[in-house]
This record gives structure tokens, sequence and C-alpha cells, in this order.
């Protein structure tokens, strides 16, 4: 198991969201809502996706402008953020065989394989979990 250091990670607050390959995505951030809308972090999510889809094809059927679509992308992210940081109160344990981890522009990424999570009310086990982080300083700036 790999312990992230408390002070590059804030509360974890997340969403598991099955993507390709079998993959579960997990954004983790916490924090300032106009910093946290520069990450973009729920975008991959299943919903993310879904409202990406359908603005680009509201976009190419001349429904709606580009500038309104990226301002809807933009109250996304910022609505995703604070309803996670004022909504889900739940903490979670995570191990697992840390297969890839990455740091990049103070962002951490990692991949773990045979996973659990772990809650005060269940126990989940995932064959692959993809996790990103944001460096909690960021969000302060």
């Amino acid at each position: 198991m790999y312990t992230i250091p408390q002070h590059t990670l804030i509360t974890i607050l997340f969403a598991l969201v099955l993507i390709p390959r079998h993959y579960y995505a997990i954004g983790i951030c916490h924090s300032c809502v106009e910093a946290m809308a520069t990450f973009e972090l729920y975008r991959r999510s299943s919903i993310g996706m879904c409202l990406t889809e359908t603005l680009d094809e509201m976009v190419s059927t001349g429904t709606l402008s580009p500038e309104l679509a990226y301002q809807v992308l933009v109250q996304f992210d910022k609505s995703m953020t604070e309803a996670l940081e004022t909504q889900v109160k739940s903490k979670v344990s995570v191990k697992g065989h840390l297969h890839t981890y990455r740091f990049c522009d103070n962002v951490w990424t990692f991949i773990l394989q045979d996973a659990v999570f772990k809650s005060e009310d269940r126990l989940e086990q995932v064959k692959r979990v993809k996790i990103v982080a944001c460096d909690s300083k960021l969000l302060t700036q």
C-alpha cells in the first residue's frame, strides 16, 4: 500500500464511474471552487462525458454557441466540486497493488490493481482503479 502524504492531498471526495477499459475514475479534490474549475476533474465521469457529448451535438447543429457550451462546462466543474464539498461526508480507505504512479504539474495519478475500498458501511473490490489527485496548495493560491 502506498500512503499519499497528508499535505499533498485533501479530504477524499469521490465519485466512482465506470469508464472504458474497466477502469474506475476517482476525482479527489476539495476546497476553493474557482481554483478547482481549472482542474476539470469531473469531465471524464459518466455524467461529464454525457454533458460534453450533448454540448458537442448542440454546437454542431447550431443550437448552442461554442462560447456558451464552454461556460456550461466551466459551471459543471464548479457545481460538481461544490456538491462534493457540501454533500459528501463519508471517508474511504483504499488498499491495493500500486501498478503505476505519476506526479506531473502538481497532479498525482495512481493506477491500483486489486484495490479494496473500505467505508463505514461497505467494502468494494475493484480489479483496476485510476486515482487522480491534485495538490491542495494549488487550491488555496
